[in-house]
């Protein structure tokens, strides 16, 4: 490799191969001559695995990655942990030492937790990223491999078809009217013709014309092309290193939660002022304040609520994952709840995707597949020709219908050669062009073959080949034409155009050839509904969703599968692309909300419909696969891609992949987004009512403690509190993980302006906090007038503090059964159905327990309590929970059926 690649040793490992000039303006057989590559080969494993190991991963390196010091430190980064914090600092001021310690002991404690659940999350969440990696064509030991665009080495000949993105820079090798769209680079609206021949006058990047460039996209035409530099010494990588790394957004949740944690700071701050204030007025010596300042902070902190939220939107994520809906971002799973109109594509994910050819109609002969003739021999060719399905390692990969139509067309030959229709010209299809075509050589003439959808071909139509010979097409003709078209879309079959023609010679636009075209067969395709699709509508309606079929087919092929598989409904209406552009948006708007089934439409009706709807305030979700489809994947509020067969810029697009392209799968992630969402509601109930029952019963002590006993101590100490804490953030997070709630699809979907507390959510943190307090006033009053009797005060108090610190414990581990579902009994539900729930609540008993045994009792400031004393407190904490059960049935504290 001299001259053409010169290779530049750099001080890191990653260095790639520099564009020169003459790699630029030599012809191809001389590049591959002093290359020494064979382009129709590329390299073998054995040359891959050494340049990967000498070049390093294709990557661009968009941001610094953290140091674990960086992300620990990050956990004390939350206005919750700086006020404790804070806390701890004035309890070292005011002398009070041990307190202090404990303090910063429980919050790095809390961070430690944080930290560790965090990298939990961060790397399922990398998981997801790294399954939606882009793919790419690669060819290597002579055969087609896709493989992760990361993976690219120089040297590597890369195959390029329309929606990829291009993963590399490097020279064409072989165009078939390639376009790539380089507006990244160059600011060009228009995407640029490709060529591969030799290029002498070069002033730019623009001028380029024979080379690719990285993250540039494939809008037409396909080709190949020789990598010749990766990762950052490509040109978007020379421009990545020159950008500042750009700042991480949060989600709308994650706003809503970090108003939630400054609303309760500044309601922490302004008690813990007043109280200051009014106990300093008191007589209350300034170190005595700051103590019960310091309690009332630590109590009403959730200093848990970031880090449960993240926790519980990544294991949900990566539930989803392996049901087959990779989820990009969290903001996703929030909006996946809020759907009300889902657009689907009709092809693959409301069908089986296993498109057949059952009928055709050629030679005045209809359905007739099985004669073998010269006219069925011609159109399985033609079929052939007009084809871009190629082998990719053991697989035959194209579209639906291509694929269909070559898998007829070869027949049982397993080895057939593609190469022998050698193509010197191509027009690919488009979803707004609905057709194809292929020009080869044959017989000193080209043969030109176009392939399409029949209502946009019959225009086209000027000749007929038809009982052995070529005729001008006659109006009944057509009319047959027409009819049987007619007939076979109405029958649920995809219908195709096969036409050809004879040229003498082709000019630069090979499109300006797509007239005068010969008919020869219409072939129908059948691709029967998904087993589980009927079942997803069902479910679709009954959850206030409405799916609406869009399909670029034919309208009575698209209405026929719309009503057979329960979309299309009495009184719905459907419309076909032609129809929407004769109205206007207004008379399309009246309307919207009740077309159904949009058929031959394009990537600009597919904006039009979703902007429309939105207008009427849906919330849309929106499937596509294609380049063109990008515009509406992003415009939506779901992009659904296609993971099967979905162009790389369709898949960047969105904002979830299928995997199986599957209606049910998207019809499962909007179940799984509002069985998360709703879990996450009840893990903030649940860690509020729990502060609330904390902040509610050292009020009680503050205001008629000095009254009742004329004393001065609180009812649980500031230490007591915060173990309490680290136990509750856990266990909110089990109850944030429950099992699928089986009425979550028939409630209506979300409102995306609701609160978090919507739905009686506030009436049931107050309540229960309210209960749990009441438990703990209870077991300090039972302990200090029952079972400490005949002690000394400061055994007294001591044996009370204890008896409130546990029940309020096991009061908070009991209510958290309760927390599970807001309307549905613990006996439905099922006591025990919560594995991860009942063996944290098992864990932190034991740890409550251990607290009593020497030198801990000391530190925790406990004292032993009696057989009695435990077993009121056990009764007591019980009672507390069946009391929140059932209250569980009246208005004022039921979840409401109508909100997730």
């Amino acid at each position: 490799m001299k001259g053409i690649f010169q290779l530049h040793v750099h001080a890191k490992k990653g260095m790639v191969i520099v564009l020169e000039k003459n790699f630029i303006t030599l012809k191809k057989d001389d590049l591959q001559k002093t290359l020494g590559l064979n382009f129709k080969t590329g390299l073998s494993t054995l040359e891959v695995m050494k340049r990967a190991d000498k070049f390093g991963k294709n990557t661009i390196i968009e941001e610094k990655n953290k140091s674990i010091f960086e992300k620990f430190v990050e956990q004390f980064k939350n206005l919750m942990i700086i006020i404790l914090l804070f806390a701890g600092v004035l309890s070292v001021v005011a002398g009070d030492y041990k307190d202090a310690s404990i303090i910063f002991l429980v919050v790095i404690l809390n961070a430690i937790l944080g930290f560790i659940q965090q990298y939990k999350a961060d790397k399922a969440l990398q998981e997801i990223k790294d399954m939606t990696q882009i793919k790419n064509s690669v060819l290597r030991d002579g055969k087609l491999n896709i493989i992760d665009s990361i993976s690219v080495v120089p040297g590597d000949i890369i195959y390029l078809k329309e929606g990829d993105f291009v993963p590399a820079d490097g020279r064409i090798i072989e165009n078939f009217s390639l376009q790539i769209d380089e507006s990244m680079l160059t600011g060009e609206s228009l995407p640029i013709l490709k060529t591969d021949n030799a290029i002498d006058t070069i002033r730019g990047i623009v001028d380029l014309k024979n080379c690719v460039f990285k993250g540039s996209v494939v809008t037409g035409g396909r080709g190949f092309f020789l990598v010749n530099a990766i990762g950052m010494e490509t040109e978007i990588g020379k421009i990545a290193t020159m950008l500042s790394e750009a700042k991480k957004q949060k989600t709308p949740l994650e706003k809503k939660l970090d108003i939630l944690g400054k609303k309760i700071a500044f309601i922490v701050l302004l008690l813990s002022i007043v109280i200051f204030i009014f106990r300093f007025y008191q007589g209350h010596t300034i170190r005595e304040t700051f103590n019960l300042t310091i309690s009332l902070a630590v109590a009403a902190i959730p200093e848990g609520l970031a880090i449960i939220m993240t926790i519980i939107l990544a294991a949900g994520i990566q539930k989803m994952s392996k049901h087959k809906a990779i989820v990009k971002s969290l903001h996703s799973v929030e909006t996946s709840g809020s759907i009300t109109t889902i657009c689907s594509d009709k092809t693959g994910t409301l069908t089986k995707n296993e498109m057949t050819v059952v009928k055709a109609y050629y030679n005045k002969n209809y359905d007739n597949l099985f004669l073998e003739n010269e006219y069925l021999k011609k159109i399985k060719t033609f079929s052939l020709i007009c084809n871009n399905t190629h082998l990719e390692g053991e697989q035959y990969v194209g579209t639906p219908t291509e694929k269909s139509l070559f898998m007829w067309a070869k027949g049982d030959e397993e080895s057939f050669n593609q190469n022998q229709f050698e193509r010197i010209a191509e027009v690919s299809f488009d979803s707004s062009r609905k057709m194809s075509t292929v020009f080869i050589q044959k017989d000193q003439k080209v043969l030109q073959v176009t392939i399409g959808a029949p209502d946009i071909l019959i225009d086209k139509l000027s000749f007929i080949d038809e009982e052995g010979k070529i005729s001008e097409i006659t109006l009944e003709q057509i009319e047959r034409i027409k009819k049987i078209n007619e007939e076979m879309a109405g029958s649920a079959l995809r219908v195709i155009m096969i036409t050809y023609q004879k040229r003498e010679k082709l000019n630069e636009n090979p499109a300006e050839f797509e007239k005068n075209l010969i008919f020869i067969a219409l072939v129908g395709i059948i691709d029967p509904p998904r087993d589980e699709v009927h079942n997803a509508i069902n479910e679709c309606y009954q959850a206030g969703i409405k799916p609406v079929m869009i399909t670029g087919d034919h309208k009575n092929t698209a209405v026929k599968i719309a009503e057979n598989i329960g979309i299309l409904k009495e009184g719905d209406l459907s419309i076909s692309g032609y129809e929407l552009d004769q109205l206007s948006d207004d008379e399309i708007s009246e309307n919207i909300q009740k077309y159904k089934v949009f058929a031959r439409v394009t990537p600009e009706h597919k904006l039009k419909i979703v902007r429309l709807l939105q207008k009427k305030g849906e919330i849309v979700a929106m499937t596509g696969d294609g380049v063109n489809d990008a515009p509406a994947l992003k415009e939506a509020d779901i992009g659904i891609s296609m993971g099967q067969n979905g162009s790389e810029v369709a898949k960047e697009a969105s904002d979830i992949v299928l995997v199986d392209n599957n209606f049910a799968t998207i019809v499962f992630a909007i179940r799984s987004g509002r069985n998360i969402y709703s879990n996450l509601k009840k893990a903030i109930q649940y860690l509020l009512s729990c502060n609330i029952s904390e902040v509610f019963a050292l009020i009680f002590s503050i205001i008629f403690f000095p009254v009742i006993f004329k004393e001065d101590f609180l009812l649980i100490l500031p230490v007591q509190i915060l173990w309490i804490n680290l136990s509750d953030s856990i266990i909110s997070i089990m109850i944030g993980l429950e099992k699928e709630d089986k009425n979550i699809m028939k409630h209506n979907p979300l409102n995306p302006t609701s609160s978090i507390f919507d739905g009686n959510v506030l009436n049931r943190i107050f309540f229960n906090g309210i209960l749990m307090s009441f438990a703990s006033v209870l077991g300090f009053f039972a302990a200090y007038f029952l079972f400490s009797e005949g002690m000394p005060i400061e055994i007294k108090i001591s044996i009370s503090q204890s008896s409130a610190f546990m029940t309020m414990a096991f009061s908070q581990f009991f209510m958290a059964y309760n927390a599970r579902n807001s309307s549905q009994n613990l006996i439905a539900l099922g006591i025990f159905s919560n594995k991860g729930l009942n063996i944290s609540i098992a864990v932190f008993s034991f740890l409550q327990l251990i607290v009593f045994i020497k030198p801990l009792d000391s530190f925790f400031k406990v004292h032993l309590l009696s057989l009695y004393n435990w077993l009121f407190i056990i009764i007591l904490s019980l009672v507390t929970l069946i009391l929140a059960e059932y209250f569980k049935r009246f208005p004022l504290i039921k979840g409401k059926e109508n909100t997730i």
